[in-house]
This record gives structure tokens, C-alpha cells and sequence, in this order.
């Protein structure tokens, strides 16, 4: 799976795509091939460290709004589940 990582704090210059293990689906996930992924607001301020209160870690995945087709989906996806 590919993902963009950002690796410091200096905006488009610190970014990275790199190939990463893909996710493992759980019981209640589902698995996303993702088709398109906008750059938003966040990800600019998160890219020139401006938002450091809120996660200062790196390197990073960057991103967080997707569109794509789902791929697979967790068996306990979509059940209702009683206590």
C-alpha cells in the first residue's frame, strides 16, 4: 500500500511517498481501496507545523478524507450486536 509521510515540518519538501504494510482488517473495520484523496486546510497546517497542539509526532501518515471502493469488510461489519 502506498501512503504520503510526512517526515518534517517544511510544508511540501517534507513529504514522502512510500510503500507500507497494507492494514489488517478487524471484526468491525472495512478495507478501503482509495481512488481520490483531497488536499484539505488541515493537512497544509499539519504540513508547516502549525497545528504541533494537537500531534507533533513524525514521521506521520498524512490525510484524512477519501473516496475509493470497498474491498472487503469485517464479519461483524454491519450486525447488530446484544448485550
Amino acid at each position: 500500500m502506498k501512503a504520503v509521510i510526512q517526515n518534517n515540518f517544511n510544508g511540501v519538501d517534507g513529504l514522502s511517498i512510500e510503500n507500507i504494510a497494507s492494514p489488517k482488517l478487524t471484526m468491525t473495520s472495512d478495507l478501503i481501496q482509495v481512488k481520490y484523496a483531497p488536499i484539505l486546510p488541515w493537512d497544509l497546517k499539519m504540513e508547516h507545523g502549525a497545528l504541533n497542539q494537537f500531534n507533533s509526532t513524525l514521521p506521520r501518515i498524512i490525510g484524512y478524507s477519501f473516496s475509493g471502493t470497498i474491498k472487503d469488510t469485517g464479519i461483524l461489519r454491519n450486525k447488530k450486536i446484544s448485550r
